[in-house]
C-alpha cells in the first residue's frame, strides 16, 4: 500500500518491463473506447486473479523497501482481498464500505439507469480539450472491465465525501463503524521505512500511508503536518486533515492532470479560503 514493494506499473515500467506487462494485460485501467497516445492497447487480464498470477512471473522494478514507484501494489492487494474475505473484490468493496457508509453511488460497472448523471472526461492536448470518454457512451458501462484495487471505480462527489467523512470520524459515520480507531490513525500515518528514496517522485519530500500520501513537511498555506490524501488520473483530489479537522474534494475530469493547475493549487485554495 506504500507503494515501495518494486512492483512495476504500466505507466511507470520502460523498455522490456513495459512490453511484458502490455502483453500480460496488467493494466491500471481502462479510461476510453479510444485508442490513448503514448500508452500502449492492451487487452486486460480476465480476472484479478490472473492478473496477480501473472504479475508474479515478472521481475521487480527496485528491491522492495528501496525506493517509492507508483505500482500495481493496490491491484494485487485487491486479489489478496478475494483470497482472504473469500468473495470477489467488488463485492467485499460493496458489503463491509459502499453499503454501510450510505455510498450509493460507487461502481465498477454504472449502471444504464445512471447513464445521465455520469459526467464526460476530456483529455488536454496542448491547448486543445476532447472528450475522452463520453458519460453516455461511457467505457465504464462495460461489464469486461476489472474491478481493480487502484483504478477504476466510479462514485459520486457525495459518495466521495462520505469515504472521507468516515476517514475524518476515526473509521465511523455517527453510529455506523467500519474501521477501528486505531487502524484509521495506521494508515492515514507514515508507513515508509526509513531509506526508501521518493525523491522525483509524486510522494517527494513527504510520507505515504496506506494509499494515501501523508504530509510530512507543510507548506506555507498548504496541507498541515499529519494530512492524507490521494489524487486521481483524470484530476481529482481528496485529503483528510486530522489536525484542523478538515477534509476536501475536488472533481475536474480531464486527463492528464498535470495539464492545468488544478490539483496542484487545489490545497492552498482551500486553505485561503477558510
Amino acid at each position: 500500500m506504500t507503494h515501495s514493494s518494486g512492483l512495476g506499473y504500466i505507466i511507470t515500467s520502460k523498455g522490456k518491463l513495459l512490453e511484458a506487462y502490455a502483453k500480460e494485460g496488467l493494466i491500471g485501467g481502462v479510461v476510453s473506447r479510444s485508442p490513448i497516445p503514448g500508452l500502449p492497447d492492451v487487452k486486460a487480464a480476465p480476472t484479478l486473479a490472473a492478473f496477480a498470477d501473472r504479475i508474479a512471473t515478472l521481475p521487480l522494478m527496485y528491491e522492495p523497501g528501496t525506493q517509492w514507484s507508483y505500482s500495481a501494489g493496490l491491484d494485487v492487494l485487491g486479489r489478496v482481498i478475494e483470497i482472504v474475505s473469500g468473495m470477489p473484490f467488488d463485492r467485499f468493496l460493496q458489503t463491509r464500505v459502499f453499503d454501510p457508509l450510505g455510498m450509493k453511488s460507487s461502481f465498477f460497472h454504472v449502471p444504464v439507469s445512471e447513464l445521465p448523471r455520469l459526467v464526460t472526461n476530456y483529455g488536454v492536448l496542448g491547448s486543445q480539450q476532447f472528450p475522452m470518454d463520453g458519460g453516455t457512451d461511457s467505457i465504464y458501462t462495460d461489464t469486461s472491465t476489472l474491478p481493480l484495487g487502484g483504478g477504476g471505480l466510479v462514485m459520486s462527489p457525495r459518495d466521495y465525501d462520505r469515504f472521507l467523512l468516515m476517514l475524518a470520524g476515526k473509521g465511523a459515520i455517527g453510529s455506523v463503524r467500519i474501521l477501528k480507531p486505531e487502524t484509521v490513525a495506521l494508515a492515514m500515518s507514515n508507513l515508509l521505512q526509513p531509506g526508501v528514496a521518493t525523491a522525483g517522485t509524486m510522494a517527494d519530500g513527504q510520507g505515504f500511508g496506506a494509499g494515501g500520501r501523508v504530509t510530512t513537511n507543510p507548506t506555507p498555506g498548504g496541507a498541515g503536518i499529519g494530512t492524507y490524501g490521494w489524487g486521481g488520473a483524470a484530476a481529482t483530489i481528496a485529503f483528510v486533515d486530522p489536525t484542523r479537522g478538515i477534509r476536501a474534494s475536488g472533481f475536474a475530469q480531464f486527463m492528464p492532470s498535470e495539464a492545468m493547475p488544478f490539483t496542484k493549487d487545489f490545497a492552498r485554495s482551500v486553505y485561503a479560503g477558510l
